[in-house]
């Protein structure tokens, strides 16, 4: 699991970075925290609400999945 955390995987000669954030609702999701060392030369965020891709977009994430869209 990644709660604010990732992980950064090499393959090749490229890193793949995966984080994830907590749920928006607990108030406890940190971009930052997740994102902070990632190594990655492309970035996958993992959000259970998609509401916070403004932000994420900010930090160089390349691509983002969400599950919670209703």
């Amino acid at each position: 699991m990644l709660r604010n955390s990732h992980v950064d995987i090499k393959i090749n000669n490229n890193i793949l970075t995966i984080a994830g954030i907590e749920d928006l609702e607990t108030r406890r999701s940190d971009i930052n925290a997740a994102l902070n060392e990632a190594k990655g030369d492309f970035k996958i965020l993992l959000s259970h609400q998609p509401y916070i891709f403004p932000q994420v977009a900010k930090k160089g994430v390349d691509l983002m999945l969400s599950g919670h869209t209703h």
